[in-house]
């Protein structure tokens, strides 16, 4: 009869004691060499890596603390979606603009049915700001109107729910222009509503969450100065720190909510105010138009960057923890980054933990975090009806 072996990976000790280790080894088996060796890989080459030993594999999952795996590609189909935002209790609710639903999903992304507009209670959905309570009430963009409405969803419950106006508790609904994203503050007693000027000037508002009455704005000042938001798309808020997207001026803006103050900006290029040389009264003060290589128009920005801790149009944020995490529309990618343990100083920037390339290499929309899960929109919707590819959803989740 045959034998059988069976191949075992040696432990570290017998590997110490290994002539052969010893020899032309022995620098590999340092926790210090092995480290930084391993922080080097990408994800997907330090998988394979770490299969090598206990020690490879131990100090793999240090490396990976934080980072995270395309978990789902695909999740959903839309003709028409920018925001995803996290569900209590685990899981995340997408925007469905064309059909004026709110699509529910559980934590591994199946779906669990939708809020249906019935008579119109909200329609063309945008960003939607839930808050927490037991009936389940949501502020939502109805972006075709560019106003705000606030519903009481209850419960879907597996199945779709169609909404009443019965269902919409504050009247007359709110009005801006342009309203882009939504926040609550951690005790919800106010919303944050993020506007811009048909593309140009940025602001937010903070409201009463529990009748829409507006108590504050800031991100716009007369003069020209670090805190004006250029064409913003997204926000995120925690504690009194309110994150923005500051699409069109490459950078992540922070600002103190309460106080109504600017606090400081992440994106390395970003992080200085910039005017042309060759033109600085122009009406963009920060970028102007150029011929792109397919002979459409396009824009020059110096404060425009591929490397880690420089943004390409950002416009999606999400805050948990000391973790931050920034979607780029034209960069195509999502930073990972760690937040300084002192926002407050101006001389330490967010480490960048990981760099995660767009699924199918498209243009990126809103994102969120749903407990150690990331949730992203993408490819971001552009083009006239017909000629766009559908929209969908990815689900990012932590290595292990």
């Amino acid at each position: 009869m045959g034998q059988s072996f069976s191949r075992r990976t040696p432990s570290i000790k017998e590997a110490r004691q290994s002539h052969d280790v010893k020899q032309t080894h022995r620098a590999l088996l340092s926790d210090d060499v092995v480290f930084l060796l391993l922080s080097q890989l990408a994800p997907w080459d330090g998988s394979g890596a770490a299969a090598a030993c206990k020690v490879w594999r131990s100090h793999w999952k240090r490396r990976c603390a934080g980072l995270l795996r395309l978990a789902r590609h695909r999740v959903g189909a839309y003709e028409w979606c920018n925001h995803v935002v996290a569900k209590p209790g685990g899981g995340v609710i997408v925007s469905n603009y064309h059909e004026s639903r709110l699509e529910i999903f559980s934590p591994e992304g199946e779906s669990q049915g939708a809020f249906v507009a019935g008579v119109s209670p909200f329609d063309t959905p945008g960003a939607v700001a839930l808050l927490g309570d037991e009936r389940n009430t949501a502020w939502i963009i109805c972006e075709d109107n560019q106003n705000l409405v606030c519903v009481q969803l209850g419960d879907a419950m597996g199945e779709d729910k169609f909404l009443e106006p019965s269902d919409q508790i504050v009247s007359p609904t709110m009005d801006y222009i342009c309203p882009k994203d939504l926040a609550l503050s951690p005790g919800g007693e106010f919303l944050l509503v993020l506007v811009d000027d048909y593309g140009e000037l940025g602001e937010v508002f903070v409201l009463n969450s529990r009748d829409g009455t507006i108590v504050g704005s800031f991100g716009f000042e007369e003069d020209d100065t670090f805190g004006n938001l250029h064409s913003p798309r997204g926000l995120a808020v925690q504690g009194d720190y309110c994150f923005v997207a500051d699409t069109y001026n490459q950078r992540v803006c922070v600002f103190n909510w309460r106080s109504q103050t600017w606090v400081r900006c992440f994106g390395r290029r970003g992080a200085f105010l910039h005017r042309h040389l060759g033109d600085p009264e122009a009406e963009h003060p920060y970028w102007w138009d150029s011929v792109i290589s397919d002979g459409s128009r396009g824009y020059e920005d110096e404060r425009k960057g591929t490397g880690p801790g420089e943004f390409i149009e950002p416009v999606g944020v999400a805050v948990h923890g000391n973790m931050l995490y920034v979607s780029e529309l034209v960069g195509r990618r999502i930073q990972v980054m760690r937040l300084p343990a002192d926002i407050l100083d101006l001389s330490s920037e967010p480490q960048v933990l990981q760099i995660i390339p767009a699924p199918g290499g498209q243009r990126l929309g809103g994102l969120c975090v749903d407990g150690e899960r990331l949730w992203c929109v993408g490819p971001h919707c552009i083009g006239p009806p017909g000629d766009r590819e559908d929209t969908y959803v990815s689900l990012f989740s932590p290595y292990v």
